[in-house]
């Protein structure tokens, strides 16, 4: 996945209990969001290299409770 302009986001879900698997190179930039999951108990399993830089830019962003994001790559 790759994320480059300010504000975009690659994945979004709304709901709780959502898991996302992100597989392979992500890379997110200039103030863009890789993976956001607004609820409740969500998980992110994000298996591969996660590049994130610039200003703003968020490689995954939980907004919620019982958030997890787990790196492996």
């Amino acid at each position: 996945m790759t994320v480059t302009d300010p504000e975009s986001i690659g994945i979004q879900i709304d709901g709780d209990k959502a898991i996302v698997n992100n597989e392979g190179e992500s890379t997110i930039t200039n103030g863009g969001t890789g993976t956001q999951i607004n609820g409740d108990d969500a998980t992110a399993n994000n298996n591969g290299k996660t590049t994130v830089d610039g200003k703003d830019s968020t490689g995954t962003e939980i907004n919620g409770n019982n958030g997890k994001v787990i790196q492996d790559g």
